[in-house]
């Protein structure tokens, strides 16, 4: 396990990159975590990844092209940058499995454009649970009433930098 915010790439290897602290906290003030409160069953949801049709790989290859913008925008702290990129992953994993998305996650998605949100995206499978959004940091607390008043419970988050930490008791 990894501290901070990190870059792994996997070939026939897997390689670490860290990002300086200094990029990440900028960062940090412009992303919010919400639960949705909606309850959803996981393995049912990545049953759309059991065959994959043209449209599904298209989807996940055009995901995976956005890595190297990402990897940009972090490293200029570019908030809206980053927004774009975030939201258009959003749309792109919808294409990559239809069971991702539900039609209250969509209003969510609607209301938290419309109160500021520059990028939007569900977290882990889909189908509910988590959501992160991003926005200018100046937003971020009226954005956090107005997202409770949508129902959702906002969760505060920070990154630990140390990793791993194993310590031996006597």
């Amino acid at each position: 396990a990894f501290g901070g915010l990190n870059l792994f790439e996997f070939t026939d290897k897997v390689s670490v990159q860290s990002f300086d602290k200094k990029y990440t906290e900028g960062i940090l003030l412009s992303l919010v975590l919400f639960h949705t409160n909606i309850e959803r069953k996981s393995p049912t949801i990545q049953e759309g990844f059991k065959v994959l049709d043209s449209r599904q790989i298209k989807a996940l290859k055009e995901i995976k092209s956005l890595v190297i913008p990402t990897i940009e925008a972090i490293n200029k702290g570019d908030i809206q940058m980053l927004g774009e990129i975030l939201d258009t992953s959003w749309h792109l994993k919808k294409k990559s499995n239809k069971g991702i998305t539900t039609a209250k996650i969509g209003e969510i998605y609607n209301y938290a454009k419309a109160h500021g949100a520059i990028g939007f995206k569900v977290l882990g499978a889909g189908g509910g649970g988590f959501i992160i959004c991003i926005m200018k940091p100046e937003r971020r607390e009226k954005f956090i009433k107005a997202m409770r008043l949508c129902g959702l419970e906002h969760w505060d988050f920070a990154p630990d930098y140390t990793g791993l930490d194993i310590r031996i008791l006597p």
